[in-house]
């Protein structure tokens, strides 16, 4: 017998880590082959093969994603407080190389 308090079910081993690395490895590949502005969570969700619920669940949105993708591939690169103007200034380093 069992003390009190003490179920038959054994705990859930915590996922989360692998969950968020999961779909962040998705969207690295989607964004990569589509482009930020193309890709759409449904694609994210197909390439993760999880729900759009588990995407949701960890992000809220497509820019949370782009925010964490880049924390995850180079947490010092980041500058948290200018991340806007980083974008900006990444995306028109992209464009610049491509019109010559």
């Amino acid at each position: 017998m069992r003390p009190t308090g003490q179920s038959n079910i054994s705990p859930k081993p915590d996922l989360s880590a692998e969950r968020r690395e999961q779909i962040l490895n998705a969207a690295e590949k989607v964004f990569t082959r589509l482009g930020f502005s193309k890709a759409r969570i449904d694609d994210i969700v197909a390439e993760s093969e999880l729900s759009k619920g588990a995407i949701y669940w960890y992000y809220k949105s497509k820019d949370t994603i782009i925010a964490a993708l880049l924390w995850f591939i180079d947490p010092e690169w980041v500058d948290w407080d200018n991340l806007a103007d980083m974008l900006v200034k990444v995306l028109l380093g992209g464009f610049r190389r491509r019109e010559s």
